[in-house]
């Protein structure tokens, strides 16, 4: 699939890291900026900013449990019909605690904007640097499904109904636990119950 970019960052466009790779990385795009570029709603909360060693680019900091927004320096235009995601790198979430904050960032084909990813510093402790080049996120373009509603005053019944939040930890009306002896689930009464949902 052919995407069209403007890459206005001093970075290479993102690319995929092996041949079955599903997602392209995303580089931060920190040039040295005027201090007042980085205005409240750019750098996010919990945020400084620095000077690289190199004297010719910026350095985000983001403190423990803070978040920021950084930019990539490109700009995308997807297919209509398709749509891009931005998702946390593993390797990050894993050795830093560094994650997208919005969980999947989406960018819909109509977008012209920069790519910019939100970034949250889960740690408690540490601060996490942000340097220029750093690979910060994975891109990946998804069909988009359009949803066209039916409305209705019922929707088809079926033998879970309404459960919610835990329901899966439940097997045939019953609700597995641990019990304080052992580290195995056991099971205990848990009654069903069937709700007509009306709109």
């Amino acid at each position: 699939m052919d995407i069209r970019i403007v890459n206005k960052s001093e970075n290479p466009n993102p690319m995929y890291a092996t041949e079955g790779s599903a997602a392209c990385d995303l580089q931060a795009n920190l040039p040295m900026r005027p201090i007042d570029f980085y205005d409240w709603h750019e750098k996010g909360d919990g945020v400084e900013i620095k000077e690289d060693a190199d004297g010719k680019h910026d350095v985000i900091e983001i403190l423990p449990n803070g978040r920021a927004k950084i930019p990539t320096g490109i700009f995308i235009e997807v297919t209509p019909g398709f749509h891009a995601t931005i998702k946390s790198r593993s390797g990050n979430s894993l050795k830093l605690g560094l994650m997208v904050l919005n969980g999947t960032g989406t960018i819909d084909c109509d977008y012209r904007g920069e790519v910019c990813v939100l970034l949250y510093n889960s740690d408690n402790r540490n601060t996490i640097s942000i340097t220029h080049g750093m690979k910060i996120a994975q891109l990946a373009i998804a069909k988009t499904n359009k949803i066209v509603w039916v409305n209705g005053k019922l929707l088809n019944s079926t033998a879970r109904g309404n459960g919610g939040f835990g329901h899966s930890d439940k097997v045939n009306g019953t609700k597995l636990v641990n019990s304080p002896q052992s580290s195995q689930p056991t099971i205990t009464e848990a009654k069903a119950v069937e709700v007509q949902i009306v709109k």
